[in-house]
């Protein structure tokens, strides 16, 4: 069994994010995975929520969010889908 909670995460920019994260239960430390998805995409793609699902099994902490616009994140195509965006900003 795992668990999938529904995040926000905040950009340098300050743009909220949408993201899922995807917890194997009954385990202590684990490695991670962060899903990107790929150009126009965004998280609920379901071959991104597939292969989550298939990591979580595995072992694996999965993070899989929606880009700065994109999805159901904040921003716009035109103005915040960036690379340099992808950078996310920790407190």
């Amino acid at each position: 069994m795992t668990e999938e909670l529904r995040v926000s995460i905040t950009n340098e920019r300050g743009l909220r994010l949408a993201g899922v994260v995807h917890l194997p239960t009954g385990k202590g430390k684990c490695p991670a995975v962060i899903l990107l998805h790929g150009f126009t995409g965004y998280k609920e793609e379901e071959h991104n929520i597939f292969l989550a699902r298939d990591l979580v099994k595995r072992g694996f902490f999965v993070l899989r969010f929606d880009t700065s616009g994109s999805g159901e994140s904040e921003g716009s195509m035109k103005d915040d889908y960036r690379m340099t965006n992808y950078r996310l900003l920790y407190k």
